[in-house]
């Protein structure tokens, strides 16, 4: 007898189920696949508590999800966020989020070009090389860098990619990174109107990119980190540069940054530097990418 009770218990289970399926009803809705109640009892309540994943979890979820999926639903712990799969732009979308999540800036990561990496690191690609810094410029007679180490370029040009960095559970991205040109063996040369630092954004993870930003030298421009000058815009995709002269001294730009990047899960910037003299020197640190809601 137990054996047959087990039997009908397995097959019962084994049959495809084409109804409704109620919890905590015995009438679930005829509109519904799931009808979920509360309570059955009136007396002993609940919630309907969804999936809860951190990033690592999420990014797991993304490999495997299609566009099918689209409306797919979690809670991310990181951001405290109920997100929604969108299968059309292959990205999670913020459906709310909890106001105890920070509306100020949040770094996303960081790359200060040191032997060990400050975190969360940025990870960075390097396309055409420039190289390392870590010593003092000729003039101005002052480090090259913020804390051990820069990145920069002498007499040539360097291409460096920074990410990718998920930033979809933001509404915003913003990036600022600091900028320094010296004079090398001489006290006349610096950052002239041929010499550039420009900057590109890219949403899909490298594919294509956005010429958002130039800073053109000027009258041989030569500032360390301490100089004040900043220079920030708001991206606007359109593929064409806004371009500004730096000035040269303690008002030269050392601060850049690019607000209103749009959110993504596959967010890269980049950087290239260029200069035409064995004496100049532009050097970048602390690249930071910050998610903003």
């Amino acid at each position: 007898m137990k054996k047959l009770i087990i039997l009908n218990v397995v097959l019962l289970i084994a049959l495809p189920i084409y109804s409704q399926v109620g919890i905590n009803t015995t009438s679930p809705s005829t509109a519904s696949v799931l009808d979920v109640e509360s309570s059955n009892d009136g007396v002993n309540y609940g919630g309907f508590l969804p999936p809860r994943v951190n990033a690592a979890g999420r990014a797991d979820i993304a490999l495997k999800a299609t566009a099918t999926d689209d409306g797919l639903l979690i809670f991310f712990e990181d951001t405290r966020c109920l997100q929604t799969w969108n299968g059309v732009e292959s990205t999670w979308e913020n459906v709310y989020c909890m106001t105890g999540h920070s509306s100020g800036p949040i770094l996303l990561g960081i790359q200060d070009f040191e032997t060990t990496p400050a975190s969360p690191v940025l990870p960075i690609s390097i396309n055409t090389a420039g190289s390392y810094q870590a010593g003092n410029g000729t003039s101005p007679n002052t480090n090259t860098y913020i804390d051990g180490r820069s990145y920069g370029v002498i007499n040539g040009d360097a291409d460096i990619d920074f990410g990718p960095v998920d930033a979809s559970s933001y509404t915003t991205a913003s990036l600022k990174f600091r900028l320094a040109s010296f004079s090398l063996n001489s006290t006349s040369n610096g950052a002239d109107v041929s010499d550039y630092v420009d900057v590109y954004i890219s949403t899909d993870g490298g594919t294509t990119f956005s010429y958002e930003m130039e800073i053109n030298g000027s009258s041989n421009a030569k500032y360390d980190f301490s100089a004040t000058g900043s220079n920030s815009i708001a991206y606007d995709g359109n593929n064409s540069a806004i371009s500004t002269t730096t000035p040269t001294g303690s008002s030269g730009i050392s601060y850049v940054e690019i607000t209103g990047i749009p959110n993504s899960m596959n967010l890269v910037v980049g950087i290239v530097l260029s200069n035409n003299h064995s004496n100049e020197l532009w050097v970048i640190d602390n690249v930071e990418i910050y998610g903003n809601n």
